[in-house]
């Protein structure tokens, strides 16, 4: 093979290109005292005339680096003489890619990612790149940023006030995302002369936050992946979602046989709070509620992961009232119900839900909705029209005495699905097909003084004006019925969520498609 290169030795006096990024497989081979190997673009394809350059330096280095020169040829590689046999470090660059590498023969090269960290517990000092002249000092909160880092085998060096080399942290990149954000590092007293993330996910091959941290005497927990598909590409970022996810082949109950002792992570390796509906080993299945901070526009699935943990964790309400959610029933259990205690012993759409009988009601207490705008919805298993009205949500004392401020429900006379405050606004949704013996989603928004029915996540007709009444009492606020006996909703109820917000179409439509995909 032809190779073109040319090796000199000299002082350490080579600067970094700016720019650089992405992932790489390796390093450099030894050939006697030579070393060689194969610089590729990101792509995959050789890159031509890069230049490679050995750095003679180790983490605990305070002298300058001594260095070797070469450059790769046409099919991307390179051979370099007069390799001493010492810790090096690789660099290659061309224009403005670059990577580096410590062990194995394929530098891959791309553009230069921003690195922040934090080590907690370091006020003062620096930290270094090994192999390379890049420093950052640690403010006052162990704060450190390099805006130009490259891509591949990192080994960063802690350096104290005083010019001693203290630790290290070593760490992969994996993708080609333009930031890096290291989780706190510490110093731990079994590891002298390391610098480690507490949380060991990072650890792992799965590559949380963009890298994969090196530490031998760090053993990564158990992981699984867990991909969920949303059902459709979502338009706008939701903020505050709650998502329904089903476990049944893809993990070993066995490993994860307890919900106290795993946590569910995103792609960063962050955890998420979750709800736990039903785990049953026995049948190897299980739902969890999981919380999402957001969940970005053009989004159509997401990858979830469970990580085994040796302690219990200390679980987080999921459905908030910072994200407006007043009431969420999985009527599993969780809700009061007027009446007979075996209502809710029947299966619902997710897990339990409650079929009730004739004067029984799900009490929400003093709840009022109509405070402002609001979202109500509910899985509903209807058997059809019984020659009773029929209610799903009832704000009201007496239907007789005007004390209705709101409520939704099945009118029989008119036979359609309507919305009535008692005094002057009786809106009808004639559009509303309600399937019957199966379960439906249906859900009613108010937003700005108008009133929107959905079915499945497709609006019923236009909005209708709507003033809820204006009471100077406080009234009982029911689900699936109210003090009239014969008014109960006639099938089935799952999963009532009442929020104090105008939920988008495009909420209704996620709430609809997962719920449906995580249904029994």
């Amino acid at each position: 093979m032809n190779h073109l290169f040319f090796a000199s030795l000299a002082l350490f006096c080579v600067f970094f290109f700016a720019a650089c990024s992405e992932k790489h497989a390796g390093g450099v081979t030894d050939i006697g005292n030579s070393v060689a190997g194969v610089v590729v673009m990101d792509d995959g394809s050789p890159a031509v005339n890069a230049r490679v350059v050995v750095y003679f330096d180790r983490w605990d280095n305070v002298a300058k680096m001594d260095s070797l020169v070469g450059i790769t040829d046409s099919t991307g590689n390179f051979k370099i003489d007069g390799v001493e046999d010492s810790s090096r470090v690789l660099f290659a660059s061309l224009k403005e890619d670059c990577g580096m590498e410590q062990v194995g023969d394929t530098i891959v090269i791309s553009r230069s990612k921003r690195l922040q960290g934090r080590i907690a517990t370091e006020t003062s000092g620096h930290v270094r790149i090994v192999g390379s002249i890049l420093d950052a000092k640690i403010n006052a909160n162990g704060e450190f940023t390099f805006d130009s880092l490259p891509p591949g085998e990192i080994s960063i060096a802690y350096i104290s006030e005083s010019g001693n080399p203290q630790s290290r942290f070593v760490f992969r990149t994996i993708d080609n995302r333009d930031s890096i954000h290291l989780p706190d590092l510490v110093e731990e007293a079994q590891m002298v002369s390391w610098l480690v993330i507490a949380d060991h996910v990072y650890y792992s091959d799965y590559g949380f936050g963009g890298f994969v941290a090196s530490n031998e005497e760090v053993t990564p927990p158990v992981i699984a992946s867990v991909p969920v598909t949303l059902g459709f590409t979502t338009t706008e970022t939701l903020y505050g979602f709650v998502l329904p996810v089903k476990f049944t082949t893809q993990i070993d109950f066995a490993t994860f046989s307890s919900p106290e002792y795993f946590s569910v992570l995103t792609a960063e390796g962050i955890s998420l709070p979750f709800e736990v509906d039903y785990w049953t080993l026995s049948a190897s299945q299980g739902l969890l509620w999981v919380r999402l901070d957001s969940i970005p526009a053009g989004t159509d699935s997401l990858n979830l992961y469970l990580a085994l943990r040796s302690d219990s964790i200390d679980m987080q309400p999921v459905f908030r009232e910072s994200d407006y959610v007043a009431a969420a029933l999985h009527l599993n259990g969780d809700a009061t119900i007027s009446g007979a205690t075996t209502s809710d012993a029947n299966y619902g759409v997710i897990g339990y839900g409650a079929t009730l009988t004739q004067g029984q009601y799900i009490d929400l207490d003093s709840l009022d909705p109509c405070v402002g705008d609001f979202t109500l919805s509910i899985w509903a298993y209807w058997a059809g029209p019984n020659d009773n009205h029929q209610i799903l949500f009832s704000q009201r004392t007496y239907w007789s005495d005007t004390t209705s401020r709101f409520q939704w429900h099945y009118d029989n006379i008119n036979k359609v699905f309507a919305a009535y405050n008692n005094v002057d606004q009786r809106d009808s949704f004639p559009e509303a097909e309600v399937p019957q013996n199966e379960w439906a989603y249906l859900t009613l928004v108010f937003k700005d003084g108008k009133l929107a029915m959905y079915v499945n996540a497709v609006q019923m007709g236009e909005a209708r004006d709507f003033v809820p009444t204006d009471l100077d009492i406080t009234v009982p606020f029911r689900v699936g019925g109210d003090e009239i006996a014969v008014e109960t909703w006639n099938g089935s109820l799952d999963e009532v969520r009442v929020e104090l917000t105008a939920r988008s179409a495009e909420w209704i439509r996620l709430n609809y498609e997962t719920q449906k995909a995580a249904s029994n």
